[in-house]
């Protein structure tokens, strides 16, 4: 899980990424060191039993010992130093071989754009969060075979920030360039969340048919890859049974239980 910050300033989101492609090309570095260490290693082994024999058929010879011992005067043979283990980096090694996928916040198109540039340079299995502005980009996420999980910035920003561009037509646009597309409640303090209102705008906007409490519920835990634990009410699953006065898309609907 990455944080480009797109609440800060260009300066302190450059820094973030370039910090953040740093860190990937040092785990690739960090493999290309253990790989090193382990042919190093494997050579040691084999001269270390080179020697072994040898000293063993010199031993059988006349004068065999004082030969194996001036031998062994001649060439000393180190054991290779092996390199620390870095957690953080066996962990984004794993991402770089897509056992785990990656999922980045970030909501400005120029951060979605270094998001997908990182994706690309390193092979990354790519879920991007937030999205307030992805359908200002929603070509390029597309052609990267990227999904969204729309979250928008429910403070901060003003008048020209993120929140700011974020519109009911975002979700058609994307779903319209064939971007695979979930909604989410925001990322933001929960206590300033406007997850109702900010739905049903979105839900406004989708075609008629679609099911905009699923969108919210299954599609995100369908994009996510942990659709056999939540994200519908079934035998065995987690989840929380909320109860409304009315249908969960009218700004006007409240909720008057919560079963967890």
């Amino acid at each position: 899980s990455i944080n480009l910050n797109s609440a800060g300033r260009p300066t302190q989101r450059l820094d973030i990424f370039d910090g953040v492609r740093k860190s990937f090309r040092d785990a690739l570095a960090y493999r290309e060191s253990r790989e090193a260490y382990e042919i190093e290693l494997e050579g040691y082994l084999e001269k270390l039993e080179e020697r072994k024999k040898k000293a063993e058929e010199d031993a059988k010879k006349e004068d065999g010992k004082d030969k194996a011992d001036e031998d062994k005067k001649k060439e000393e043979i180190k054991k290779p130093r092996e390199p620390g283990t870095n957690r953080e980096f066996e962990v984004l090694l794993r991402a770089i071989d897509n056992e785990i996928p990656v999922r980045v916040e970030a909501h400005r198109s120029a951060d979605i754009l270094n998001a997908l540039e990182l994706a690309d340079e390193f092979d990354l299995d790519l879920t991007i969060e937030g999205g307030a502005e992805a359908h200002l980009v929603a070509e390029q996420i597309a052609s990267a075979d990227v999904a969204v999980i729309m979250a928008p910035l429910t403070s901060g920003g003003g008048e020209t920030g993120p929140r700011a561009r974020y519109g009911a037509e975002a979700f058609r646009i994307l779903q319209n360039a064939g971007v695979s597309v979930a909604l989410s409640a925001g990322l933001d303090d929960g206590s300033g969340s406007r997850f109702v209102l900010d739905n049903a705008r979105i839900a406004e906007s989708v075609d008629a048919s679609a099911d905009a409490v699923r969108l919210v519920t299954a599609g995100v835990a369908e994009l996510l890859g942990v659709y056999d634990d939540i994200g519908s009410l079934r035998p065995g699953r987690y989840g929380d049974v909320v109860v409304w006065s009315a249908d969960p898309m009218e700004p006007g609907a409240s909720v008057e239980r919560v079963l967890v």
